[in-house]
């Protein structure tokens, strides 16, 4: 019955009436770097005038693409035997929701990413995924879904994080309604009424539940709510996960199947003083200059914790990443007056000359991470400029792919510059990995369900480890 419910949508494949607007040959899989869609949008109405009416009108009768009819009452009691849980991944950047919703055991089928640069790592680590790189407002839901020989719903999860600086507090100017970026929750929208996934996961900036009041997080659970999914929202620190930096997230959560909604506690917490430190994530890494420019180098030693054995499975005697910006002789100056945790406040004045205004930093510009505490959050390279703890330089794309829980096994490809700011937009692995475990559980748990990907199922539920030097683990739910 789940494919009679592609029959019934109407949709037309390439070389009908609507060929236009058929996904072609937009697989980038295996051969970076990747082709635009020549199509015309599927989305004709402005995304100002969509926000708008989201307050209004229910979400499946206004979103244009939405051509999967209801599913049956009963979809979720087919029998699914020997299938994995599929998963789709939008806006998937370089790939971190992807890594960690492939460790907890799903099985990523596509991803649609509009940036060739990160498409392109994407790829190169998730060689059997099949990739979109186009605007995610030109797809038809339908079209990706044949692409893949699957029909609205039959994907397990639909995973996803749109464009987050414009929802950024740190970003005042362009932090409104007025911004055309802060509207793509919509086409995530789109997908889930056309897609029709079992489980949702939509992941953004802790600011999102402030922005306008919180007026588009309300809109997002309401659609939610009114496409018949229970929806629940929640902010995560990933330090609390296992990830050595502070970097605050908000998740919202939904499933049609009538299951509970996982809660923080629900989720594998490390307790605070458990958190894994700079040390600990990054300590074995080279000695590297300023401007290093060597991709690949031997490591300098063995492991030293768990965190670092961990990252280094799978790799061999040479880690890639060593690049490092090469900055000026003054900038360098700056650094040499910066102690661990220290910031721009530690500058002589008259080393800052070009701020005109310095009451208007904020503490992550300079910021010298502490060896023995969470990094601050990895953003811009060139707004935040962290400094190694003991060396008198800016992060290495390895280290800040440490820092963000990528395996070294995870090669960013290209020119430094994309390959930092790859790292700074992903999700951090190990926090997608434990909420997909959470959710991964309850899958597993409810009758009648497929299976999961057995290469990774049997490595996954209740063996997640997150644990500092095998530190105890415990529930909270704080989030500082």
């Amino acid at each position: 019955m789940v494919g009679a419910c592609r029959e019934s949508t109407g949709h037309r494949r390439k070389g009908s009436s609507r060929g236009e607007q058929g996904v072609d040959a937009t697989c980038v899989r295996r051969t970076p770097p990747c082709r635009s869609l020549d199509r015309a949008p599927v989305v004709t109405n402005s995304p100002s005038s969509l926000a708008a009416s989201l307050t209004k009108i229910p979400l499946t009768s206004h979103i244009e693409g939405s051509s999967c009819h209801p599913l049956p009452e009963d979809a979720a009691q087919f029998d699914r035997q020997d299938r994995p849980f599929l998963a789709i991944d939008l806006f998937a950047g370089a790939g971190g929701l992807t890594q960690g919703f492939r460790d907890a055991g799903f099985k990523v089928v596509q991803a649609v990413e509009q940036d060739p640069a990160a498409t392109a790592t994407y790829t190169a680590n998730h060689p059997d995924v099949d990739v979109i790189c186009a605007d995610i407002q030109t797809l038809d839901p339908i079209a990706c879904l044949e692409r893949i020989n699957l029909a609205c719903g039959e994907v397990s999860i639909l995973i996803g994080g749109p464009p987050c600086q414009g929802f950024s507090e740190s970003n005042r100017r362009t932090r409104t309604l007025a911004n055309p970026k802060n509207h793509l929750y919509i086409d995530f929208l789109r997908f889930v009424t056309s897609v029709k996934p079992e489980w949702v996961v939509f992941e953004n900036v802790a600011g999102l539940r402030t922005m306008e009041r919180g007026v588009i997080l309300s809109r997002i659970l309401v659609a939610l709510r009114e496409a018949g999914y229970e929806a629940e929202s929640c902010l995560l620190n990933s330090a609390n996960h296992g990830v050595p930096q502070v970097r605050r997230r908000l998740f919202v959560i939904a499933n049609r199947l009538n299951l509970p909604i996982p809660q923080k506690t629900d989720l594998v917490t490390l307790a605070k003083s458990d958190r894994i430190t700079v040390r600990q994530a990054i300590a074995d890494l080279p000695m590297l200059p300023n401007g290093a420019s060597i991709d690949k180098l031997e490591y300098p030693s063995n492991p030293t914790s768990d965190y670092q054995r961990k990252m280094r499975q799978g790799v061999g005697k040479l880690v890639s990443g060593n690049l490092v910006t090469r900055n000026c002789a003054h900038i360098q100056q700056r650094y040499r007056h910066i102690p661990e945790g220290g910031n721009w406040k530690d500058i002589p004045v008259s080393l800052l000359s070009n701020y005109t205004d310095r009451t208007r930093c904020h503490t992550g510009i300079y910021h010298r991470l502490s060896w023995d505490l969470p990094a601050k959050v990895i953003g811009n390279f060139r707004k935040n400029m962290l400094v190694h703890p003991n060396q008198d330089r800016g992060l290495s794309v390895r280290e800040a792919a440490r820092l963000q829980g990528f395996p070294d096994t995870y090669h960013f490809t290209g020119t430094i510059g994309p390959s930092q700011q790859q790292v700074a937009d992903a999700v951090p692995p190990l926090l997608a990995e434990a909420v997909a475990v959470a959710i991964f559980r309850s899958l597993v748990s409810a009758p009648q369900r497929f299976s999961p990907d057995p290469m990774t199922a049997a490595l996954t539920v209740g063996t997640v480890s997150t644990s500092k030097e095998s530190a105890s683990i415990s529930h909270t739910n704080d989030i500082p």
